[in-house]
């Protein structure tokens, strides 16, 4: 049969059949003698021969048609894209001036190339694959690789992406996830979508966007590969910046600087945006300088006072930012060794889970023993100390438990370590001396007034920090602050 034949059999079948609004559309049902090699090499032909004038603004970093950075060895990054081709395409992902390495390289030139590691999704992308709605293997394949970043990389922002067929997988992929992995996708972008009518899964419309050109039959559910389908590089420069919006927390997003821990003042928010930036000292700054004055707006439980309450909102303050362990653990960390600490040590980083162990506790334990954690509140600290300090308890795994599972782990480690930290403070001048300074700057925050930003400068070392100043002006809608950080200006919120 004849290319043109071909063509003019299978646009009888794809016309006959559009695609329907229901998310569980049915494959084609192909018969024996259904022209499958020639089709195949007509999709060869036409999905191959793709240009990419947006991958000539970048250097191609991401270079080659194979990428298993998940499975290699590489280590987690802030950002893992699992990424699955189209039909015929070469490798895992494509050539490299397919739409998938021209993604890579866009969103690299964003996020930084040692922020994102990329992994391929192995399958036959064979035209049976694309008429079946997706190759099924291929698609369990994306699914255990998914959850796989989810439990090797904790910490990273998952991507899931694809085009033409691989766009397909995606969709199977997404609908075969558990709620908890559901959760840790941080988005998801397809190209050339065959199932752009249907849901992924059960993530939320806000973290998927799906680009469909005019005049792609493919969109359409057909199977002609008109030139509207080969220019998708064309799309991955706004799908770089979409995905960056979401994936680093300061790419646009909202700095929240205001008084922390303001007992009897309303507090108010201040929102500072930081553009372009994924870089640590810019989160450092906003935290560890800013930190007696981040706070936020919250309902606590009145009885909620002290280091406790401190915790609580930092741990909220983690979940808006979507960031990967408390840094309430850095604040303390300065209050009691002072600048010098290691941000993302194992000291920071273990004391920030276990207070958002203790976070979840409290915040989502029913039956909450509030005059435990009011006999113990001023210890508490010194507790958490020494409960990171064995080597034997692993705080990353249980932190996906529940909250009754939680308290029945953790609140004997507590009460073991209390009297630990009791006979230290009398008998250890080391850490006598640290829990004197940790009360202090505690006093110190609570009695600062909600108005006041930055109280003494004099307390920050600024010898090769940045350069940062507030100024207020009244106006109808309230206090409007400026924010002058590195000589850029940014206006809050009043």
């Amino acid at each position: 049969m004849k290319p043109t034949q071909v063509l003019v059999a299978l646009a009888a079948i794809a016309y006959a059949a559009p695609v329907s609004d229901d998310t569980k559309a049915k494959a084609l049902e192909i018969d024996d003698d259904f022209p499958l090699a020639e089709l195949e090499a007509y999709f060869e032909a036409h999905m191959n021969g793709e240009t990419s004038e947006a991958n000539s603004l970048h250097a191609r970093q991401f270079s080659s048609s194979t990428y298993n950075q998940l499975t290699d060895g590489t280590p987690c990054r802030p950002v893992t894209m699992i990424y699955a081709r189209g039909t015929t395409q070469a490798g895992n992902v494509g050539d490299p001036a397919a739409v998938g390495p021209v993604l890579f390289n866009n969103l690299a030139s964003r996020i930084g190339l040692n922020n994102l590691a990329v992994q391929g999704v192995a399958y036959p992308a064979n035209i049976a694959g694309y008429l079946a709605g997706g190759d099924a293997a291929g698609s369990r394949t994306m699914a255990d690789l998914i959850s796989r970043a989810a439990t090797q990389c904790p910490s990273t922002k998952i991507i899931i992406s694809g085009y033409s067929q691989g766009a397909q997988l995606v969709h199977n992929a997404a609908g075969m996830l558990s709620a908890s992995v559901t959760n840790r996708v941080t988005a998801a972008v397809t190209f050339g979508d065959p199932k752009q009518k249907q849901a992924f899964g059960t993530i939320p419309s806000s973290r998927t966007r799906i680009f469909c050109r005019a005049g792609d039959n493919i969109c359409d559910g057909g199977i002609i590969v008109t030139p509207a389908h080969s220019q998708y590089q064309q799309d991955a420069p706004a799908a770089a910046e979409w995905i960056a919006a979401r994936s680093d927390p300061y790419y646009g997003a909202q700095v929240f600087v205001a008084n922390i821990n303001t007992m009897s003042h309303k507090v108010e928010w201040i929102f500072l945006k930081i553009k372009n930036s994924y870089h640590d000292n810019i989160e450092r700054l906003a935290i560890s300088k800013w930190a007696p004055q981040l706070s936020a707006e919250i309902n606590l439980p009145d009885w909620v006072e002290d280091e406790l309450r401190e915790i609580l909102i930092y741990e909220i303050i983690k979940t808006h930012m979507t960031q990967p362990f408390n840094r309430y653990s850095w604040i303390i960390l300065r209050n009691m060794f002072g600048h010098d600490f290691d941000h993302h040590g194992k000291s920071a980083t273990f004391l920030g889970h276990v207070f958002s162990v203790i976070a979840k506790i409290v915040l989502q334990t029913e039956d909450v023993d509030q005059q435990f954690w009011l006999d113990n509140m001023h210890l508490l600290t010194l507790g958490c100390f020494e409960i990171i300090n064995d080597k034997t308890v692993d705080f990353t795994q249980g932190l996906l438990s529940d909250a009754g599972r939680l308290k029945a782990f953790f609140t004997p480690l507590l009460i073991s370590a209390f009297p630990v930290v009791n006979g230290k403070l009398k008998n250890d001048e080391k850490t006598n001396s640290n829990h004197k300074k940790l009360r202090k700057h505690m006093t110190d925050r609570k009695s600062e007034k909600s108005s006041t930003l930055i109280k003494n400068e004099a307390d920050f070392d600024d010898e090769d920090g940045p350069e940062l100043k507030v100024e207020e002006e009244e106006d109808e809608l309230g206090t409007r602050r400026t924010i002058t950080f590195n000589s850029r200006k940014f206006n809050s919120v009043p």
